[in-house]
């Protein structure tokens, strides 16, 4: 019986239900070749005719020799036994049972060289054998698909073995023999009273593998040990989907059918230029072929260089549109037979249109891809749209806003913390990001699925809690309902309409609190945060002159503000610093808005937003308040617009009757400290 040790199969359910793994969703047929026809065999067996009659000549084999082979063919021929050829093997050698067969350094190459090491579980150690016509194996080699072949089909004693480019031969056939031991012998077609043999019986990591005379020594004896069954990766109209999005897949740029189109991950959308079939070659590696137009993922000009470009070209057989494809779990990763370089997305980037190359193998995310079916998993979110940025605005009025790592209303206004970038996912949910920091999603706290929840801003991580349906209401509005949930949607927590207000994630209950309108915008309209807004609308009324009696347009504001006519002809520099802020949108809760400065000193230390000068770098946005009389009265306030070497640049309103921008020092004796609003 042959020695045969089987690996248990994991049958662990796959998680990711949104993209089923390829191995798991097909048949697991046995990747098995077809047993060459009547012809081929004929064929092949002219050339072995034909090469032993050259070895013949070469070896000056006399007609007793022959005889001597020929029984000892026949005696191999008892001895010949099967091989599941479903199966992966690790191949042992009896010279050391922690030294298995291997293809030096994990070489893609043809012509890499056939060695010894210790087992390290590596594809360059696994196997698979198909059975040929005349009941000889093809060995074929796991990291990739090319088998093991007598070099340039010598029968001579320790002619080197290496793999080889299939090409029929007899140089690449090999019988299995049985031991009385358990082990088995591997048994060259070329030269049939041979074996592959380990040379000089050495147990030595990188030892040199061969054909010898076979002696029956345990350098001559191997033991098959099972790896698991082959999967077969075959599938149509497949999307693949780099490991750390659920959003962006490969996609053929701009649709194209012409060759050299690039090849990009994008925006999921799907379209034809992101379906894909996989299909099995001769060999057992992979092409993977657009579904629409035919064409192959190719590597430009067939390179081998790191970083080269991938794109799409017409199918010819070559290397270059050949991939050995590897399974982790329910993640995939393709090396190029070529160069043995991984498909890779160019820096790990999660953009839109990273472009797809082929890289090192380096193990990170970049190089892992999962697949997503035509036929896969989905959620009934509304479709709004692939990828846009939008407010969200409560049926109150106010808008949902980044407030200090959670997500809170606040009055409409064009800054980044209060606009969102939607972006769909393969599941055809959403996940929503902050323009303000890309990097982060809109999150419901540790996953939770209970009322009260607090609704945040957390580091992008792929998670339900993280990926919203979004389902329309009756009247324009919808509901977010966390995919962590299916009975719970984002809540204004106790229907509030104050400012600064928490989101929450409570039973859906049709109220205003869970009613938002998704309002679209051009993203390019929020070009600042509040800081730089603020800036932005102080130097936009430099030159602004007072008119009679103080009369200004900032005092008619604040009169309005507390109601009180007087306040139209005050001093108005206070006033003036508040606008700013009021017409950013910036709350009273963060920026005060005061006419007397002293009072705004007050709240500013009162609410720790203070920072007195000698210790201070101030910033844009800052408010620096002026003692000028030196008497611990604070009379003056302006509005900090620069910081460079030392020096404020700043706006100041009522400052010779006029807004006009001033250049002093940062810790002037003039200067009191500094309010400094938390935005």
């Amino acid at each position: 019986m042959i020695k045969i040790i089987s690996k248990k199969q994991n049958k662990k359910k796959k998680r990711w239900v949104t993209s089923c793994v390829l191995a798991a969703l097909l048949a697991l047929t046995p990747c098995v070749f077809a047993a060459p026809a009547e012809n081929s065999g004929s064929t092949a067996t002219q050339t072995e005719t034909s090469q032993t009659q050259t070895n013949s000549t070469e070896n000056q084999n006399t007609a007793a020799q022959d005889a001597q082979q020929n029984q000892g063919t026949s005696d191999q021929q008892n001895k010949d036994t099967d091989v599941d050829t479903t199966q992966y093997y690790e191949i042992q050698s009896a010279v050391d049972n922690h030294k298995v067969l291997d293809i030096s350094a994990g070489s893609v190459a043809s012509g890499a060289n056939l060695q010894i090491y210790s087992a390290n579980n590596t594809e360059a150690q696994r196997f698979r054998f198909v059975k040929n016509s005349d009941g000889t194996y093809s060995i074929y080699t796991a990291v990739a698909c090319r088998v093991l072949d007598v070099a340039g089909g010598n029968a001579k004693d320790s002619t080197n073995v290496w793999q080889y480019d299939p090409n029929c031969t007899v140089a690449q056939r090999w019988r299995i023999t049985n031991n009385d031991d358990g082990t088995v012998t591997l048994v060259p077609a070329v030269a049939k009273a041979s074996a592959l043999d380990v040379a000089g019986g050495s147990s030595q990591n990188g030892t040199n593998v061969q054909i010898y005379k076979n002696n029956g020594t345990k350098a001559q004896k191997w033991i098959l040990t099972s790896k698991g069954q082959i999967p077969n990766f075959r599938a149509s109209e497949v999307m693949l989907c780099p490991s750390y999005t659920d959003n962006t897949v490969m996609d053929v740029s701009g649709g194209s059918s012409q060759n050299g189109a690039n090849i990009q991950s994008y925006q999921f959308n799907e379209t034809g230029a992101q379906k894909f079939n996989i299909k099995q070659n001769d060999d057992g590696s992979y092409s993977i072929i657009n579904s629409i137009n035919k064409k192959a993922i190719d590597v430009c000009g067939g390179s081998t260089q790191s970083g080269a470009n991938v794109w799409l070209y017409a199918p010819n057989d070559t290397d270059a549109q050949k991939w050995i494809i590897t399974q982790n779990g329910d993640e995939f990763s393709f090396k190029n037979r070529g160069s043995g370089l991984m498909l890779d997305v160019a820096g790990g980037s999660s953009a839109s249109g990273a472009n797809v190359q082929v890289y090192n193998q380096n193990g990170t995310a970049a190089q892992s891809w999962r697949t997503a079916f035509k036929d896969r998993t989905v959620t009934d979110s509304d479709n709004l749209g692939d990828s846009f940025t939008a407010m969200i605005k409560n049926v109150n009025g106010k808008v949902v806003a980044v407030s200090n790592g959670n997500a809170a209303i606040w009055v409409p206004n064009y800054t980044q913390t209060r606009a969102w970038t939607f972006v769909r996912n393969i599941d055809h949910s959403y996940t929503l990001s902050p323009l303000s920091n890309p990097d982060c999603a809109l999150d419901i706290a540790g996953g939770a699925d209970a009322d009260g929840t607090n609704v945040q801003i957390y580091t992008k991580n792929r998670s339900a809690a993280q990926k919203f349906v979004i389902k329309k209401q009756g009247d324009g509005t919808y509901t977010l309902m966390p995919e962590n949930s299916s009975t719970r949607v984002l809540d204004v927590y106790g229907n509030s309409s104050e400012e600064n207000t928490n989101l929450d994630l409570y039973t859906a209950n049709g109220t205003d609190a869970q009613l938002f309108k998704i309002e679209k915008v051009d993203a390019g309209k929020f070009k600042w945060t509040e800081r730089k807004l603020v800036v932005d609308i102080a130097e936009s009324q430099l030159g602004t002159h007072e008119g009679a009696n103080n009369y200004t347009k900032y005092g008619v504001w604040y009169a309005g503000l507390v109601n009180n006519k007087s306040f139209e002809h005050g001093p108005w520099c206070a006033m003036f610093v508040s606008w700013c802020g009021a017409q950013a949108g910036v709350p009273s809760s963060v920026y005060y808005y005061h006419a007397y400065t002293p009072t705004g000193v007050q709240w500013y230390q009162n609410h720790n937003a203070w920072q007195w000068k000698d210790q201070y770098v101030p910033r844009a946005g800052d408010l620096v308040y002026y003692d000028w009389q030196y008497d611990g009265l604070v009379d003056h306030v302006g509005l900090v617009v620069n910081y460079q070497n030392g020096r404020i640049t700043t706006v100041e309103g009522n400052y010779k009757d006029q807004v006009k921008s001033r250049y002093i020092n940062a810790r002037a004796s003039s200067i009191f400290g500094y309010g400094v609003p938390k935005y």
